[in-house]
């Protein structure tokens, strides 16, 4: 597919480097662009041994003047930087490596969930539901495992028919092409990354062309209690079927009886679910709806959101001690994900904050 083909790649985070070893693997004539200097590059002699054109140091103008057939850009890096622009500007394709593993792997089943707060719980949820459920399930994206990585180790550019999780961050979503999840979640808006996104409204809209190639065929979970979200949605409308969750009124995943339900069908009471607040609930109620939009079973679903405790750092239970129960929520890294994990506590919270 991509044999001889020549590629830039733009930076060597954890992303980079698997984009590269897809590409070495699919035969592309590789050129690596780092900021940072060769000496600190541990793998720069192995590259060069590869056949690979190392460009370090900082974005000479000459490397952006040249012919590529595309490029793989780290999501930390601003796309709406002068060299960045440049490309754009000439017709050569930016992608993340997200796209690039879309290109290259056969047919997948694709779950995609963005939003501020909340996405890797709700992967996580699903991810071990779909495990549980003895389904071939892979997780990657935002969620620390870049997929050009699962692409290459799971064989899926040979192997089709996979369960793929994918969470999404906007950097992810900004370079999409074709990347069509056939399940899909905004699971809120709120302020964030605004040193990064032009606008809050430039932030908010990135966020909807998670389905922005979605069809008839496919889903979409809309979280009917976020007005924002209502409010993009109206802007940017959905192509696919809908699907609601709420904790506060009726939808298709609802809160009644101190239960959720799917569908009017009894999926789980609340006094069995081990993490805290209705955050999670919400959580929970994508993780129903998505797992069911490809098949698995409510009861499977239920006694998976019974042994579930929780994601490292995201309100995880440390111990108690004394008669106090102590909680390490490391990761509620803005203002709306501290306010919704003291929320998520019914007993007085002593709160110790530092950044």
């Amino acid at each position: 597919m991509f044999k001889g083909k020549k590629v830039l790649v733009l930076g060597l985070a954890k992303s980079g480097k698997a984009a590269v070893e897809l590409l070495k693997f699919m035969h592309a004539d590789i050129t690596i662009n780092e900021s940072k200097k060769k000496e600190d590059i541990p793998e720069y002699d192995k590259y060069v041994s590869e056949g690979i054109e190392m460009v370090c140091g900082g974005q000479p103008d000459e490397l952006f003047e040249r012919d590529f057939d595309f490029v793989v850009k780290n999501p930390g890096i601003n796309y709406h930087a002068p060299f960045i622009l440049r490309l754009k500007e000439r017709g050569i394709p930016v992608y993340t490596e997200i796209e690039l593993g879309y290109k290259v792997a056969k047919k997948q089943h694709y779950i995609a969930v963005t939003g501020t707060n909340g996405k890797t719980t709700t992967v996580t949820l699903i991810y071990e539901i779909l495990k549980v459920a003895g389904r071939k399930a892979h997780i990657c994206g935002n969620y620390g495992i870049p997929y050009c990585e699962v692409v290459l180790n799971e064989h899926l550019y040979e192997e089709e028919g996979h369960d793929v999780v994918v969470e999404m961050s906007n950097f992810q979503l900004i370079d999409i092409e074709e990347f069509k999840p056939e399940v899909a979640t905004v699971l809120n808006l709120t302020p964030d990354h605004l040193d990064y996104m032009d606008s809050l409204d430039e932030y908010y809209a990135s966020k909807m062309r998670i389905y922005m190639n979605q069809d008839e065929n496919d889903l979409f979970i809309n979280n009917s209690d976020d007005e924002t979200l209502q409010s993009y949605l109206a802007q940017y409308p959905v192509p696919s079927h809908i699907e609601t969750f709420s904790v506060k009124s009726l939808a298709d995943v609802e809160l009644k009886d101190n239960a959720i339900y799917y569908k009017g069908q009894k999926v789980i009471s609340r006094d069995e679910i081990k993490i805290v607040g209705l955050h999670n609930v919400a959580n929970m109620m994508v993780a129903i709806a998505a797992c069911r939009a490809v098949g698995v079973s409510l009861e499977s679903i239920h006694d998976t959101l019974a042994t579930f405790k929780g994601v490292e750092h995201r309100i995880e239970f440390v111990r108690e001690l004394d008669g106090v129960r102590y909680y390490n929520d490391s990761k509620g890294t803005n203002t709306d994900a501290a306010v919704i994990a003291i929320k998520a506590f019914e007993k007085p919270v002593i709160l110790l904050m530092g950044g």
